[in-house]
């Protein structure tokens, strides 16, 4: 079962996730993101595209599924599963870090250090009371 602290979390995401969206439309991620032009390449279409498509379908399963599942038995997998995205999401700050510049989404992926520390910590917290050592 899922935490009200984790749920809590979860939903405070959703915030800096949609902000990140908006920010990276203004700034033209899209076009010079390495994971938006390969996923385009391997679909065959343009990075734009690919952008649009992928990101639409995230922000739109986040609240859905969260509707369906946050009381279930898969919540926890599902949850768990959605602590990867804290990790993918640091590649805003390393590509800044490498180019030594602003990089698109670079200002609302700071946030997701923070709270990813204190979701994965919950998460952690959680498995190991409902599964194993205390």
């Amino acid at each position: 079962m899922i935490s009200k602290r984790l749920n809590n979390l979860f939903l405070i995401t959703l915030i800096p996730i949609y902000l990140h969206g908006i920010e990276e439309i203004l700034t033209g991620f899209s076009h010079i993101d390495s994971f938006m032009v390969i996923g385009s390449h391997f679909f065959n279409t343009s990075s734009e595209q690919f952008y649009w498509v992928s990101h639409i379908i995230f922000w739109l399963l986040l609240p859905v599924l969260y509707l369906f599942f946050y009381k279930t038995k898969v919540a926890l997998f599902l949850f768990s599963l959605f602590g990867l995205f804290f990790i993918v999401e640091l590649h805003h700050i390393y590509k800044a870090v490498l180019i030594k510049n602003y990089y698109p989404g670079l200002i609302t992926s700071l946030a997701y250090p923070v709270i990813g520390f204190f979701y994965i910590k919950e998460l952690i917290k959680i498995w190991r009371k409902n599964y194993g050592r205390n």
